[in-house]
């Protein structure tokens, strides 16, 4: 059982520092007009991906992955682990142990100099996550959890900025009057699109896509959305707040309201940290005709 512990504690300490090394790498390329970290020589390469349009990834995102699984790969306990990386193929080892790592989720928004990105990081310990990271490079701000503790949000020096969990606690919208937000990914886009035009756009306060589910997530753990969903993510878009929602008394499932099947090809998403109102939009989107 120490061991189990010593393992998560290293590993939370290790998604830290790694997202805060991948952000120095990341910020150069960012072209927002208030970053002064921009270099202008820098060039943004872009490689296409397969799986629909938009889909690509930058030399950022390569880099930061890099410095990401090598931060992993340093520390003696984690070193030995699998690695699940949106960019390269798996690093298959330690089965009992997982990590998965997406090093710029919302590349679009980056290559755009939008805020709306962040590096989502999570270890599973079998089909459970155990520790989640939601790090926002351009606010320089992190939300972090592992298992057993409430999801903080730290600054880049490990300050504590909120109490997230008092946040949860107070955000009281009924679904008529919240933020809800959504993310299409890259395949299917009209038939998802019809679905929330069908089923929520009617219907709640306000629908909008953010194109980033780090960026979602981020923002409704703050009690700034009622809703994120996603009808198609991957397994790395999700994980992080897999764990980091229902540490502050929230509630994630999939879109009939089941858990997260992990193993699937294919899994749909809904966080809500305020059980009332993901209730709503479970029953709201599942309604007959």
């Amino acid at each position: 059982m120490q061991q189990f512990t010593d393992v998560i504690d290293q590993a939370y300490d290790t998604a830290i520092e790694a997202a805060i090394l991948a952000t120095e790498i990341i910020l150069p390329f960012w072209s927002n007009p208030q970053n002064k970290r921009f270099n202008r020589k820098l060039a943004l390469e872009v490689t296409e991906k397969a799986g629909g349009g938009g889909n690509y990834a930058t030399i950022a995102d390569f880099e930061s992955e890099k410095k990401i699984i090598d931060v992993i790969r340093s520390k003696p306990m984690l070193r030995n682990h699998s690695i699940l990386s949106e960019e390269s193929e798996e690093i298959v080892a330690d089965a009992e142990w997982r990590w998965v790592v997406d090093p710029i989720d919302g590349t679009p928004n980056f290559r755009s100099g939008n805020p709306d990105f962040g590096i989502c990081i999570a270890l599973f310990h079998g089909q459970e996550p155990v520790v989640g990271l939601i790090a926002m490079p351009g606010l320089k701000q992190i939300v972090v959890a592992k298992k057993g503790n409430l999801a903080s949000l730290i600054n880049y020096h490990g300050m504590e900025l909120v109490n997230l969990k008092e946040k949860a606690e107070s955000y009281s919208d009924p679904l008529n009057k919240a933020l809800v937000g959504y993310d299409l990914g890259y395949e299917g886009r009209a038939s998802q699109l019809n679905f929330i035009s069908d089923k929520v756009i009617t219907k709640v306060g306000y629908a909008t896509c953010l194109a980033s589910f780090s960026a979602g997530n981020f923002r409704l753990l703050q009690g700034m959305m009622g809703i994120y969903f996603g009808m198609s993510p991957t397994i790395m878009d999700i994980a992080p707040a897999a764990i980091l929602i229902p540490s502050v008394g929230g509630v994630v499932t999939d879109m009939e309201g089941k858990p997260i099947d992990w193993k699937a090809k294919k899994r749909s998403y809904i966080g809500a940290v305020n059980p009332q109102i993901h209730q709503q939009f479970l029953e709201l989107v599942n309604k007959k005709g």
